[in-house]
């Protein structure tokens, strides 16, 4: 499934994290708060917030080898962290997404003009932009999950939790995403280089939690803030990072 067109909204608060601006340690002068509105306005016509996504049935688990097949081996999953991430699962969702290169061409042009606040300022909305995507996909799984008696695992990406950025070219083949205009180097680096992937494993629901949560599935999705991802990622002396 190919989503032409996700509409998102920049947060401007996690574009001022991203800037390196502390909660309660900094403030932003008034001369950046203008060029983030500036900036903010002007990344409109430079994103292209696109997606692709695939569910596959969990068809084999090997827990010796850290190995899972899926749909009869079409794709295979290895590694220690990954296996046990999914390993009550039955399905899983393969996820790629990005917002297109021109913003890329746009940053890279600034720095050749010597304006770099303003690169930064625009690499940090393309990196929350992306984001917004991945969490407009994500919760569209989370949704279709709910709908077919399934909750879901949070989102893993490789190159966290032990699971090899490698991994990222499986997913990059498996999905064809050069239909969103996704390709990956040999050195496993993404183009554009806002853009992320990731899979969300589907696990059987309780039926008793199946009733209940049939009457929360909003307050669920919130699993997936950014608060939360900081508190479920291992990379404790991240800059970013939400304390």
């Amino acid at each position: 499934m190919i989503f032409s067109h996700v509409p998102i909204t920049v947060n401007r608060s996690e574009v001022v994290r991203y800037l390196g601006f502390k909660k309660n340690k900094s403030e932003s002068s008034d001369e950046i708060n203008s060029l983030l509105d500036s900036m903010i306005q002007q990344s409109k016509y430079l994103i292209t917030p696109q997606g692709i996504i695939t569910t596959l049935a969990i068809t084999d688990k090997d827990p010796e080898q850290w190995k899972m097949e899926c749909d009869g081996g079409k794709y295979v999953i290895v590694g220690e962290k990954i296996y046990k991430h999914l390993e009550t699962c039955e399905k899983l969702t393969l996820m790629t997404v990005t917002i297109g290169e021109a913003i890329d061409h746009e940053i890279d042009e600034l720095f050749t003009k010597n304006e770099p606040t303003k690169a930064l300022v625009l690499d940090a909305i393309g990196s929350d932009s992306v984001e917004r995507v991945a969490d407009y996909v994500n919760d569209y799984v989370i949704k279709e999950a709910k709908r077919k008696g399934y909750d879901t695992r949070f989102r893993f990406s490789p190159g966290y939790g032990g699971w090899s950025v490698e991994h990222q070219r499986d997913i990059i083949t498996f999905l064809q995403t050069d239909q969103i205009g996704v390709r990956i180097t040999e050195y496993c680096q993404l183009i554009p280089r806002k853009s992320v992937t990731a899979l969300i494993g589907w696990f059987p629901k309780q039926e008793q939690t199946l009733l209940n949560e049939q009457q929360n599935t909003k307050q669920n999705i919130q699993q997936n803030t950014e608060q939360n991802k900081c508190k479920r990622c291992d990379s404790a002396e991240c800059d970013f990072r939400e304390k």
